[in-house]
């Protein structure tokens, strides 16, 4: 049996990867069919944010590689990266409306030594009493771009050089990365519109100036993607969590946000992940990123 984490390991707003233990050494448990299907899953009757840990650490200990390529790749290097209650940030609690996003953004291009976010886990704390009205909002990438024609080296060459020249990053400095699914679509586009957004974060955008209601700033979103040929709103989920519930999700098959305000510190969010993964393995998941988005990846 895995002894538990520090106490002062949570909500300490940094990176953990030098205090906890690879998810691989701890016991594997049944992985949930959901999560193999669609990239994400529900746990149940979870008591406290030390437990949510160690269902995640096992859930991924007991993932099958063969049934998710991508995970394949770094299955034996995963580990908790953060585990924090959010959200914190003044601004961040005034929003009521969060972008599709990777967490910290998937490094897309080579160049250099890159962090990667693999797992996210969001949990709500079993002594929660008030109403809690924000939703986490979720697309899953298998196939997403099946209809648009593109084959997947077209896809992978646009959003490698995409990545290159406009990743996320701010002033002179590109991270090589991209976090906002708005700007991945952005990358296929034959005039991409969005280059010059390298700062925004995922609740900044579609707010023309000001803090635009959640249903507004989603319509304009999905507008987007429809001018992009993709219709997101059939396959867009929406999960409000009840007490003691954790939302576990595959950081590289699906793109999350929220709709709806939370309370400052209402709920966990976790991120596994690698520390430093290097110009062979960005390759490799770009890849598999964009088959999987193609419809191309292995079930």
């Amino acid at each position: 049996m895995l002894t538990a984490y520090p106490p002062d390991i949570y909500n300490s707003q940094r990176l953990l990867f030098e205090q906890t233990r690879r998810a691989c050494e701890a016991d594997p448990i049944e992985v949930p069919e959901d999560f193999y299907e669609h990239g994400w899953t529900i746990v149940d009757g979870i008591s406290d944010h030390e437990q949510a840990v160690s269902i995640q650490e096992r859930l991924i200990a007991g993932i099958d590689p063969e049934r998710v390529p991508l995970h394949d790749l770094f299955a034996e290097r995963v580990q908790l990266g953060k585990a924090d209650l959010i959200p914190v940030c003044e601004d961040v609690v005034a929003t009521s409306y969060q972008v599709l996003h990777f967490d910290m953004g998937l490094p897309f291009a080579e160049g250099l030594d890159q962090l990667l976010v693999s797992h996210v886990g969001i949990y709500l704390p079993s002594d929660t009493e008030h109403e809690v009205t924000a939703r986490t909002r979720l697309l899953e990438l298998d196939g997403i771009l099946a209809e648009t024609g593109l084959d997947v080296a077209a896809i992978e060459a646009r959003v490698t050089e995409y990545a290159r020249r406009h990743g996320d990053g701010w002033e002179d400095h590109n991270t090589l990365r991209l976090a906002c699914f708005v700007r991945l679509i952005d990358a296929l586009a034959a005039e991409p519109e969005l280059t010059e957004k390298i700062d925004k974060t995922v609740g900044q955008w579609f707010v023309d100036g000001q803090r635009l209601d959640s249903t507004t700033a989603h319509a304009q979103e999905v507008d987007f993607y429809a001018r992009h040929g993709l219709a997101v709103t059939a396959r867009e989920h929406e999960v409000a969590l009840d007490p003691g519930q954790l939302l576990f999700v595959d950081n590289t098959r699906v793109v999350h946000g929220r709709v709806g305000e939370r309370r400052a510190r209402e709920i966990f969010n976790f991120m596994f992940g690698v520390p430093l993964i290097g110009d062979a393995d960005v390759a490799q998941l770009r890849r598999g990123v964009c088959e999987l988005m193609a419809g191309h990846a292995p079930v």
